[in-house]
């Protein structure tokens, strides 16, 4: 809220930020989101970490701060260029979380070549992972952490030539109602470092073909099948893992060619798996 913290004040905070529980607590988790969604979520992050309490609940960032990834194309270390790429987003709570935790693997995954030049390779599958243990920690709900680690997960592909069939596989990836906060992570992460080389115009025409495939209303997701999992049960699968396995299946035929989105053909193609 831009107040001053009275010294006094701030050092009784310090003196106590042990007793703030560290994992499962609503009211911890109802009070981060409400610094993620202010104006600049930066500043709450550093009082935080100011306080002892950034390493407490989010001790997996750590690490970041002040890490150098020794790439050409960062300007700042990775706590930094978080904190950038976070003030560029919009006050979402989904993209908010994946802005702040979208890097938390590069100190884990770096790689330097002879020539000096530091690569940080599969750190966005790894965050998506580390992601998840983070936000099941402090009580975030299984559609936040899903979608959360599904753009980190995503937030570097580059989609160069990328088909309309890889174009329906990401959105089935990502889910309809995130894929646009995947294109508005990545372009904030365009901002978020002043010697990027990625391109946003490319990000922009990938955005503008999937918002062109979701206009169409095509089956992306397993709720668009002409078929549900109560279907597969009553046609003699057993409840749990098979039904999801079936239903995956069916949802990979339907998105190469949406005629088969038909409830007989679908029964048909399961009996002749």
């Amino acid at each position: 809220m831009g107040f001053k913290i009275e010294a006094e004040l701030l050092q009784a905070m310090k003196d106590l930020k042990d007793s703030v529980p560290a994992s499962g607590s609503e009211r911890v988790r109802n009070e981060f989101i409400q610094i993620l969604l202010s104006e600049l979520p930066s500043q709450g992050i550093r009082r935080l970490l100011e306080l002892g309490l950034l390493e407490r609940l989010i001790p997996e960032l750590m690490p970041a701060i002040g890490f150098d990834t020794r790439s050409s194309y960062h300007d700042k270390d990775v706590f930094e260029h978080s904190l950038a790429v976070l003030d560029n987003t919009e006050p979402n709570l989904t993209l908010r979380l994946a802005a702040l935790l979208h890097d938390i693997d590069k100190p884990n995954s770096l790689t330097v070549d002879e020539d000096g030049e530091g690569y940080c390779y599969g750190h966005a599958s790894g965050g998506s992972e580390i992601a998840r243990t983070i936000l099941g920690r402090l009580n975030f709900d299984r559609k936040t952490i899903k979608a959360v680690s599904a753009i980190i997960k995503e937030h570097m592909n580059d989609f160069e030539n990328i088909s309309e069939l890889s174009i329906k596989r990401l959105i089935r990836r990502v889910g309809p109602d995130n894929i646009d906060r995947l294109f508005e992570l990545q372009l904030a992460d365009i901002k978020g470092s002043k010697l990027s080389s990625r391109s946003p115009e490319r990000i922009t025409k990938t955005r503008n073909k999937c918002f062109e495939v979701l206009s169409r209303r095509e089956p992306l997701t397993v709720h668009d099948l002409d078929i549900s999992g109560y279907d597969l049960f009553s046609l003699g699968y057993p409840p749990g893992k098979e039904i999801g396995e079936a239903m995956d299946y069916l949802l990979d035929q339907v998105i190469n060619n949406p005629s088969l989105n038909q409830r007989d053909t679908l029964i048909a193609l399961l009996m002749n798996q």
